[in-house]
């Protein structure tokens, strides 16, 4: 009888569809977890999460852009960066003040000049196929990247597609972030990003943003969800999968900030 009912619990994980999959993912893990390991993960379980990432963003950044109100916000907020870096360079005598000022002026127009192309769909497309590119890298290094930790470090032999898969799903959470911030946005007459705390409560300065926004329930959500995901795809322990996964998160927090407090390039993504 024992066999019969694992029998029959693993035709039923056998025939999970998208759709269950994308619920189950919310309100069954382990059960999604289980059909993962018996059957891998699929190309449609992380790509429609990356695509509707993508789009859902650049939907929001349209709105902002058509919208008087939000633009001048944008605007103010991305010319502040901007003054930010500038003045680290010229602190740094990197370059002077007045070629700061003359970038500063170029970056303020290009900026004008960019959003005023924004509305054009040929500039959308662009920027769709631009943003998904951009978070398929970004993903297969920190799969990587939680790949070599876990095996080198941890000790824990997990598959690169396991990890990529389990790194890119938790992009619902980062769907649910953005549209609540959006939401919020609009009540509060705030620009928010994300509901991180470094963006709830308005940081400018870089080097406290950056930790700050580390402070993010969809964030932790996300990693909690991964650590499961190992703990019960790779038979883990699930405390020792937690621990792993939040101090591997810490050290590549901790490489990152020091990337992007060096490397101007690397500071653009990580604000």
């Amino acid at each position: 009888m024992e066999n019969l009912n694992n029998s029959n619990n693993q035709e039923n994980i056998v025939e999970l569809s998208l759709i269950d999959r994308i619920i189950a993912f919310f309100t069954e893990p382990k059960t999604l977890f289980l059909y993962i390991k018996e059957n891998g993960s699929k190309v449609s379980d992380w790509i429609i999460p990356v695509l509707l990432t993508s789009f859902i963003a650049i939907l929001i950044n349209t709105y902002y852009y058509n919208n008087d109100y939000f633009r001048t916000i944008v605007i103010q907020k991305q010319t502040a960066k901007v003054q930010e870096q500038l003045k680290e360079q010229v602190e740094k005598k990197q370059i002077t003040k007045q070629k700061a000022d003359e970038i500063l002026e170029q970056t303020i127009k290009g900026m004008d000049e960019w959003i005023e192309k924004s509305s054009n769909p040929i500039v959308i497309v662009f920027q769709f196929v631009s943003s998904f590119i951009v978070m398929i890298i970004f993903s297969l290094i920190i799969a990587l990247y939680y790949k070599l930790a876990f095996q080198y470090v941890g000790k824990v032999m997990v598959t690169f597609d396991v990890i990529f898969y389990l790194c890119v799903v938790t992009l619902w959470f980062a769907i649910i972030d953005i549209v609540l911030a959006f939401i919020l946005s609009i009540v509060s007459g705030n620009l928010i990003s994300s509901l991180s705390l470094g963006n709830i409560l308005g940081i400018e300065n870089f080097h406290i943003l950056f930790w700050l926004n580390k402070i993010s329930i969809f964030t932790i959500l996300g990693y909690i969800w991964v650590a499961k995901g190992i703990s019960t795809i790779c038979v883990v322990d699930s405390k020792k999968s937690l621990i792993h996964i939040f101090i591997y998160w810490i050290v590549g927090s901790v490489i990152m900030y020091l990337l992007a407090a060096n490397i101007p390039l690397f500071k653009n993504f990580v604000q």
